[in-house]
């Protein structure tokens, strides 16, 4: 395996890391609340504006969000760590 291959499965693990971890934060933590503040019958409608939506298509689109914003921050976070300990590993090499 090349360093660049390296880098290719680093990168995917990273990322399946985040996904897990911010899917986590989401079940436990946010959809939970969620659905207290709404409804627990997710059939159940509610008015944006004049247009009446289903309550879990809002909540849906939240996760979708959600999911989506927080992967991509994690990420990073992640990725700069990796890198900072990386940087360290080999000054520390050098001395």
């Amino acid at each position: 395996m090349n360093d660049a291959e390296k880098l290719a499965v680093l990168a995917d693990t990273i990322a399946k890391h985040a996904r897990e971890v911010v899917g986590r934060l989401w079940a436990d933590i946010h959809r939970p609340a969620l659905v207290e503040i709404f409804s627990k019958d997710h059939e159940s409608m509610i008015r944006i504006g004049e247009r009446e939506i289903p309550i879990k298509v809002v909540i849906e689109s939240l996760r979708a969000d959600f999911v989506e914003r927080n992967t991509k921050l994690l990420i990073e976070k992640i990725t700069q760590e990796v890198v900072k300990k990386a940087y360290r590993s080999i000054e520390e090499s050098d001395d």
